[in-house]
């Protein structure tokens, strides 16, 4: 059966990403009952339900996410139609970002801000956490993602390139020692970042993986890297992370002379098909803006 808008299809989007009627509603400058309405009329026309409803929470179903691939190559043709047929080369539309909050006060805001200057009618909602979200059933446009990638439906370019480094405050290191050895981490105080508590470390050319016991762990690497400078243990961290604090004396490396895993940062995207104008140029400009665009397939992607 033929849909009888894009707006309809706009609308499921909307739904989608806000995980609320009324939230996409207002987003769609609809009220609740109307946004309500044309959902069940949308339901109708494709003879299928799309969303779980409860009182408390709405959840999509699996035809929902089934059809929400089409959908979104639908609304980006559309928007490439709307462009090229009312002969404007503005780009517009939402999008939806994910990223961590320790990557986002680093990085993000600089590069958002040129990006929202160049193109004032995207609007983007960045959702910051370390929870590593479903871009598909969450309507996710964008993620920012650090190391590991498992989900082959997804496409991943690189936007930096680093390594870890394990670090711990002076005071620290003066006070339990500085470890010479990869076994010596076994008794000291270590620091993790989320689950990672087996450490891969390479001597004499041979990787060997040190299965520490966490006396501290957060899925933030903010969190981590504070509770090192404040000297309650060795952590192993991104580089880019803790540079400045290894310049500036607050961390001091360990283990020195050996050799620690590279890890990058990745946009990671659902699709290279069909996509919208203005994620593929969000996309460019993070390349741009901080890294070299390699596009990577999710095996590649080593765990950080």
């Amino acid at each position: 059966m033929m849909l009888n808008s894009i707006s309809d299809l706009r609308l499921f989007l909307a739904i989608l990403e806000q995980g609320s009627i009324a939230a996409a509603a207002a987003q769609s400058r609809l009220t609740a009952a109307a946004a309500s309405k044309r959902l069940m009329a949308l339901e109708d026309g494709i003879g299928k339900r799309l969303f779980h409803r409860s009182t408390r929470a709405l959840r999509p179903t699996s035809d929902a996410l089934e059809f929400l691939p089409l959908v979104r190559a639908l609304v980006a043709r559309a928007d490439d139609a709307d462009r090229f047929l009312g002969g404007s080369s503005e780009v517009s539309g939402h999008l939806r970002l994910t990223a961590s909050a320790t990557f986002a006060d680093r990085f993000l805001g600089p590069v958002l801000d040129t990006f929202l200057r160049l193109h004032p009618k995207v609007t983007i909602d960045v959702d910051l956490t370390d929870r590593v979200l479903d871009l598909i059933s969450e309507g996710v446009d964008v993620a920012i993602r650090y190391g590991n990638l498992e989900d082959s439906r997804l496409v991943a370019r690189r936007l930096l390139k680093g390594r870890q480094i394990l670090c711990a405050s002076p005071q620290y290191l003066d006070q339990f020692g500085r470890p010479e050895k990869p076994d010596d981490l076994l008794s000291h105080r270590c620091l993790v970042l989320g689950s990672n508590d087996r450490w891969r470390i390479e001597q004499h050319g041979q990787w060997e993986t040190v299965h520490v016991s966490p006396a501290f762990t957060s899925s933030m690497g903010a969190m981590v890297r504070h509770m090192a400078i404040r000297g309650h243990g060795i952590a192993l961290l991104a580089d880019w992370l803790v540079d400045q604090d290894l310049s500036e004396g607050a961390l001091e490396q360990v283990l020195p002379g050996l050799m620690t895993p590279e890890v990058g940062i990745y946009a990671v995207y659902p699709s290279r098909d069909h996509m919208p104008v203005r994620l593929r140029i969000l996309i460019d400009h993070l390349v741009t803006s901080l890294g070299d665009g390699t596009e990577v397939t999710p095996t590649a992607i080593e765990r950080g």
